[in-house]
């Protein structure tokens, strides 16, 4: 299933089965694709000329948070350096979406802010892993006190 969505910016979220279309001339111009699927390598098929990193996390394991900030802190270096960037799960519900809010969240936006930009312009977001999530958002806001010394 093709469901490559435009965040903002240079930012996309999509599936797997959306790498092997990013040379199509109906797909934008993707400079990084980052990989968040444990389960998934470079596609034989994918295009050339893109650069890829992969992070692998595991859909079902919420003790994960430090390589998803790894893996936003990836897609964030990216988009400062002016790439388009896709960030790709298997399905492109969960870990794609989560890496995507929390890397908008380390961009400026509140963690709500850019959840709500996630949830309304990607649909299958709203299926996304609500213990993932939830455990993101925690490591977030603890992370956040510590800088802002309060905790």
């Amino acid at each position: 299933m093709n469901i490559l969505t435009h965040i903002g910016g240079n930012i996309y979220i999509g599936s797997s089965f959306d790498v092997e279309t990013l040379d199509s001339p109906m797909s934008p111009k993707i400079d990084l694709v980052v990989n968040v699927a444990k389960e998934i390598d470079i596609l034989d098929n994918a295009p050339t000329g893109i650069w890829y990193i992969k992070f692998g996390l595991i859909d079902e394991n919420v003790e994960q948070t430090r390589h998803i900030i790894d893996a936003c802190e990836a897609v964030r270096e990216g988009i400062l350096n002016g790439e388009k960037v896709m960030v790709h799960c298997n399905a492109g519900i969960s870990r794609s979406s989560i890496v995507c809010i929390s890397t908008l969240h380390l961009m400026g936006l509140s963690w709500e802010e850019a959840e709500r930009i996630v949830r309304e312009r990607h649909k299958p977001a709203h299926l996304m892993n609500y213990g993932l999530l939830n455990t993101t958002k925690k490591y977030w806001d603890i992370t956040y006190k510590k800088r802002a010394g309060s905790g």
